[in-house]
């Protein structure tokens, strides 16, 4: 009985084999799947994957391999589905929990690394490189200070790490700390000279500090290390331009973008450069494409908008600001030059607004105290002007537009030899800065010197032959040296640029008149009729024309059409009171001059004895009267042919 029941169970024992172990993959497969390039990686590992029973220790292992590989690929939503598979199958994996992070840091999920890395260094508190990971997550939400305190946990940890080093410099520069900063990239550099971010890094310390030659050199010793970084040929051209090496700078944006053709800084950094050298179609190709590459680059919006404000198209311009405003309502710069651009289209109060936000964000920013500057001179507040155009200077001494500022300052407060000194700076810091030419040519012509001023703004049209101010200064200074063909010449140029400029077809008419060519001069007067926004303002400006061509009846025309569109308005009364005393109507004369004088505030009448005054035409008392001594001082003045 015993030997059968022996029987019985060996013959159900043979009826049920036991599972058979799965076959393993060839070793070559292994060592492809864990050893080779992450190209062959990803391929051998998947296999094995394929092959094997899940929850096998070789699948687990070909998962995290296969993570590691799609890592390096830069695929880090795969590499992240395969680190978690690892962790589903063994959580206790702390290297998949590891690679996990890592991925999440690539993929821009700080906040799942930051949870990752947190359950790391619970399990592993004293392995640097977790907090140097942690770190940068937190560095990346902008959360500086808590990014700080795990590098320096880091570094308690392992004094020779450089890439602690490297990445609190990092932190510490984006919260602006440059020298400190900079002090951790020399141990990080001396720690590990041969990695390139160390001086990329400390290169942008230097330019953030004003060292652009010191970051030059960095820029140089990155791109040695690793001449296919685009972003160091980017931030040396950064550099080159802030030393003034424009041809460096273009040339060095341009291998950037060769680089990295998707990195819309790069097209926007180089359209500001095409933007300075005035190649404006240039500058906005970069910026449209920083645009396209970036919809929501506040900066770029910013930097066509300035493109579009010095060709004068403010209204394009402006729309371009109130975009780059809307999409970062704490950008200085846009809020700057929206500001600019609303002075130069007349509206210097608006401007105002803005710029005193934008100084408000940033007050030692040169560039908008400059623009806040001119806002303030256009207002009349010239004193207020020339304090921000110093500060200005102070903060940025080789900045041009702050010395043209202070020097129009300067003309303001009827200093044009001052203001001299100041144009002269610019045009040698910025010798194609045209306006400093325009503005160099306004002071010498204050000063009588009229051939100078010519040959200034001659200068200033060979700079920017499209822009009709140059032109209209220089035929105002030929009509002053008696050349009215030469005037001609330069009016027509400025009509030629903009036929709606009603007071060159004025002033042209009346270079026509002083050559002798009635028909001609009276064909511009009557056009500029027809064309002139401010009807009152052309009527008043070619009555004062008529009056010095010796046409007494068309002048009193004119100022009388003028006083009855405008009859409140003082000075149109003070024209037509000059136009009948040139035509002998001595008792209308000085009834339009008393009206004139009630219709004016007291602080005009007081301004108008002082400038009387200083000219030797009034002697009462300054006390805003409108007397005997007054009216007389206006008759003096019409017969010497002053203006007041």
């Amino acid at each position: 009985m015993v030997l059968e029941g022996l029987l019985v169970l060996a013959a159900a024992s043979m009826t049920v084999p036991p599972p058979a172990l799965p076959a393993l993959p060839p070793m070559a497969l292994i060592d492809e799947c864990t050893k080779s390039e992450p190209e062959r990686s990803v391929p051998a590992c998947t296999q094995i994957i394929d092959a094997m029973p899940e929850g096998q220790p070789l699948w687990i292992s070909a998962l995290f391999f296969r993570g590691l590989a799609r890592q390096k690929l830069g695929d880090h939503m795969a590499a992240i589905a395969d680190f978690s598979a690892v962790l589903a199958a063994d959580p206790g994996r702390l290297s998949a929990l590891a690679g996990r992070a890592d991925s999440y840091l690539g993929a821009g999920r700080f906040d799942e690394a930051i949870a990752d890395l947190d359950a790391l260094i619970t399990a592993e508190p004293t392995v640097a490189s977790r907090y140097i990971n942690r770190g940068i997550a937190f560095s990346e939400k902008n959360r500086h200070e808590r990014a700080i305190a795990d590098f320096d946990k880091a570094i308690e940890l392992d004094r020779d790490e450089p890439r602690a080093y490297e990445n609190r410099a990092t932190a510490l520069r984006k919260l602006g700390r440059f020298a400190q900063a900079a002090s951790d990239l020399d141990i990080a550099i001396g720690l590990d000279d041969g990695y390139a971010g160390s001086f990329f890094e400390r290169g942008i310390c230097h330019t953030a500090t004003r060292q652009y030659d010191l970051a030059i050199a960095d820029f140089d010793r990155a791109i040695a290390l690793d001449p296919g970084d685009a972003m160091a040929y980017r931030e040396r051209a950064v550099a080159h331009e802030l030393t003034g090496k424009l041809d460096l700078a273009l040339a060095d944006f341009d291998r950037a973008i060769e680089l990295d053709p998707n990195d819309a800084t790069a097209f926007d950094n180089r359209g500001a450069l095409h933007g300075r050298r005035r190649h404006f179609d240039l500058a906005i190709a970069d910026f449209d494409r920083a645009i396209a590459l970036d919809p929501d680059y506040a900066e770029a919006f910013s930097n066509r908008g300035n493109a579009l404000l010095l060709q004068r198209q403010y209204s394009k311009a402006i729309e371009d600001f109130d975009r780059a405003i809307a999409l970062d309502p704490d950008l200085a710069p846009a809020l700057s030059n929206r500001g600019h651009a609303l002075v130069l289209a007349g509206e210097p109060a608006r401007g105002l607004v803005d710029l005193d936000k934008a100084v408000a964000l940033d007050r030692k920013n040169a560039i908008t105290l400059t623009d806040r500057s001119r806002a303030l001179f256009a207002l009349g507040r010239v004193q207020d002007a020339l304090d921000d155009a110093d500060e200005a200077v102070l903060i940025e001494p080789a900045y041009a537009p702050a010395y043209v500022s202070r020097g129009n300052a300067y003309r303001g407060q009827g200093k044009p030899a001052r203001a001299i000194r100041d144009f002269e700076v610019a045009i040698a810091l910025l010798p194609d800065d045209a306006e400093a030419h325009v503005m160099k040519g306004a002071a010498l012509a204050d000063l009588d010197r009229h051939d100078a001023a010519i040959a200034s703004y001659g200068e200033a049209i060979r700079l920017t032959p499209a822009d009709p101010t140059a032109y209209y200064n220089r035929a105002l200074e030929h009509m002053a040296t008696g050349n009215a063909a030469a005037a001609v010449e330069d009016f027509s140029a400025v009509l030629t640029l903009d036929p709606g400029d009603w007071e060159a077809r004025l002033q042209r008419g009346n270079a026509f008149f002083r050559l002798g060519d009635l028909a001609r001069g009276d064909a511009d007067f009557a056009a500029a009729g027809d064309i002139a926004t401010d009807k009152t303002a052309m009527l008043n400006a070619r009555g004062y024309f008529n009056l010095w061509n010796n046409r007494a009846d068309e002048a009193i025309a004119d100022f009388e059409t003028a006083v009855s569109l405008a009859p409140e308005d003082s000075a149109f009364a003070h024209s037509l009171g000059e136009g009948y005393f040139r035509a002998g109507r001595t008792e209308d004369a000085h009834r339009q001059w008393r009206k004139a004088c009630d219709l004016a505030s007291p602080d005009e009448r007081l301004a108008w004895q002082g400038s009387l005054e200083k000219k030797g035409f009034y002697r009462g008392k300054a006390d805003g009267s409108c007397g005997k001594a007054m009216i007389d001082a206006f008759a003096a003045c019409t017969k010497a042919d002053c203006n007041f």
